[in-house]
């Protein structure tokens, strides 16, 4: 018989080490331990967005968290590491979008790597991708304030594909150089001379212009960025 998620909460919760008590777990979570104790006994579920943080907190294997996952397109790895080898993918230092930047979620400064980090092996060859940490929320459950995200440039987006698209900076602000707009969104759609982009929080659809957009990133992954 399959596991309830009560079960697998506590489970992981009892394997830590040092041991996690149901109030140190709740004091981490920011709720209190008898909404924990409900949450293990089956008696209430937590939302998509507290089982992210559980997940990262207990250190999980996403795949035991996937049946009360309502999106996962994109995999979760448990942590980035930071990595001294200079073939560890670039972490770019993301910034809020100013004021004047309308329709923008967060800009990207390209030439200021905070650190490096190791990916999974299977990617660990690959030299088209870079991380970014994430500092909106319009895309939670999926993606939350501080994940990091590692993005793919040579990848051709599909529809169903989460996408950070960077904008033309001259169409949003006029910035130049290495600050770049850019926006965390599903692509949901290509039209002629447009993409149809998905949003979660709230959930509502824009179209954009393939002539203001600089370039469509295929997120392949996110990740804590606990350990960073």
């Amino acid at each position: 018989m399959p596991k309830t998620l009560g079960e697998t909460i506590r489970e992981y919760r009892e394997a830590q080490r040092p041991a996690l008590s149901q109030a140190a777990l709740a004091d981490k979570m920011g709720v209190s331990r008898a909404s924990v104790n409900m949450w293990e006994m089956s008696k209430a579920t937590p939302g998509e967005s507290r089982i992210r943080v559980l997940m990262r907190l207990l250190k999980a294997d996403p795949t035991d968290f996937r049946p009360w996952l309502t999106i996962d397109a994109v995999e979760t790895y448990p942590a980035l590491r930071p990595d001294s080898d200079t073939k560890g993918v670039p972490l770019l230092r993301s910034k809020p979008a100013p004021m004047n930047m309308k329709g923008v979620d967060f800009v990207v400064v390209g030439d200021d790597v905070v650190t490096r980090v190791q990916l999974p092996p299977r990617l660990a060859a690959r030299t088209d991708l870079r991380a970014v940490s994430v500092t909106t929320s319009v895309m939670e459950p999926k993606f939350q304030p501080n994940d990091v995200i590692v993005v793919a440039s040579s990848r051709q987006p599909q529809v169903g594909d989460f996408v950070l698209v960077t904008l033309d900076p001259m169409a949003n602000g006029g910035f130049v150089g290495p600050v770049k707009p850019v926006i965390l969104r599903r692509l949901i759609g290509k039209k002629t001379g447009k993409l149809s982009l998905g949003q979660l929080k709230p959930p509502k659809n824009q179209d954009v212009a393939l002539k203001d957009i600089e370039a469509v990133e295929v997120v392949l992954l996110t990740a804590s960025p606990d350990v960073l």
